[in-house]
């Protein structure tokens, strides 16, 4: 799905997409780094973050609204836990992929960090998975302000060797008291000081059809991180 981040969730801000039923597709903004110098220069996440061929033939990127923004802007709200590695990000770039109704959408975060950023990442997300409560709760968006709850399932990504959390996550909310639900798919891959996540949105496709897009996409972020 963030705060004034953009609809999705670059974490899950599908959250918002799901439980408001917004289109995916209002995720995405206009098509449209800052890089700096100086001894060892961090990565620059424009040159990791997916681009559109490697998602799938037909799609199309673009960078969401506060995409290339950190102040502001949340990375990690999975199961709507506060994350203190947000506050040794450097930089990040997201940017969303879609093709059309009836194929999956995806979106790509690509986070620096500051040195063991990425580490203490991983081990809360590590923590979040195993304790992730079932009882419905708020995130830390304005977006996200509707109660859910959150039912994760572990998902393999084969042939990646980088440390990563991979989820199928299913999400749950009642909306103007209609209960709505929703089926998305997460993998947070590291390497170094970098996280590269992908989110998946099923955008009304299927469940098997969306988790084997984003496995494929979660691969070629992972072959972008070297």
């Amino acid at each position: 799905m963030r705060k004034g981040r953009r609809q999705l969730g670059g974490r899950p801000r599908f959250a918002l997409t799901i439980i408001a039923g917004a289109a995916v597709a209002a995720a995405i903004g206009g098509f449209l780094l800052a890089s700096g110098s100086g001894a060892a220069a961090p990565p620059n996440p424009s040159a990791i973050v997916l681009k559109a061929s490697q998602v799938g033939a037909g799609y199309k990127s673009a960078v969401i609204p506060g995409g290339r923004q950190v102040a502001g802007q949340v990375t990690l709200d999975l199961c709507y836990y506060t994350y203190a590695s947000e506050s040794l990000r450097m930089a990040r770039l997201q940017e969303g992929y879609l093709k059309a109704a009836g194929q999956p959408a995806v979106s790509n975060e690509v986070v620096v960090y500051r040195s063991g950023g990425a580490a203490a990442a991983l081990s809360e997300l590590q923590a979040a998975v195993k304790h992730c409560p079932a009882t419905p709760r708020t995130g830390p968006s304005r977006g996200e302000q509707v109660p859910v709850s959150w039912h994760l399932t572990p998902i393999t990504v084969a042939h990646v060797a980088l440390p990563y959390v991979a989820l199928r996550a299913q999400l749950n909310g009642v909306v103007n008291g209609a209960r709505r639900s929703a089926t998305s798919f997460i993998v947070y891959e590291f390497k170094g000081d970098v996280m590269s996540a992908v989110y998946g949105y099923e955008n009304g496709a299927s469940a098997p059809a969306t988790q084997a897009f984003v496995v494929h996409a979660a691969q070629q972020a992972a072959a972008n991180l070297g």
